[in-house]
């Protein structure tokens, strides 16, 4: 099984799942898990196939996902993607992971 199909895998459960048959922290993992394993394709999955609720969830991760990559790439692509979120809730949530994940490809960067 390819990372993405895994990372739509853990979405689909968390989005639509009984949170009562799983645990979400382990599903969670999952996530960071397929998008850190391949990021190239995880960069493709969020510009081209992510819908706006898939990205709204995922935006959950985006913290431990900078943490773990630190990648100024995903970022972009993030950034890029957000400004076609419709519903302007999501959109400013997802606004709102992102200024995190900055902090992390900040303190990445060498002095």
């Amino acid at each position: 099984m390819n990372s993405i199909t895994k990372l739509k895998d853990a979405l689909h459960l968390r989005m639509y799942g009984n949170p009562d048959e799983y645990f979400e922290e382990t599903v969670w993992n999952l996530e960071v898990d397929a998008i850190c394993e391949d990021l190239t394709a995880a960069i493709d999955f969020v510009l081209s196939e992510c819908t706006d609720e898939e990205l709204y969830w995922l935006s959950e991760v985006f913290e431990d996902i900078a943490d773990r990559t630190r990648s100024a790439d995903f970022i972009k692509c993030l950034q890029k993607r957000v400004q076609r979120v419709e519903n302007a809730e999501w959109r400013q949530s997802i606004l709102d992971e992102i200024l995190v994940m900055l902090d992390y490809v900040d303190e990445s960067l060498p002095e």
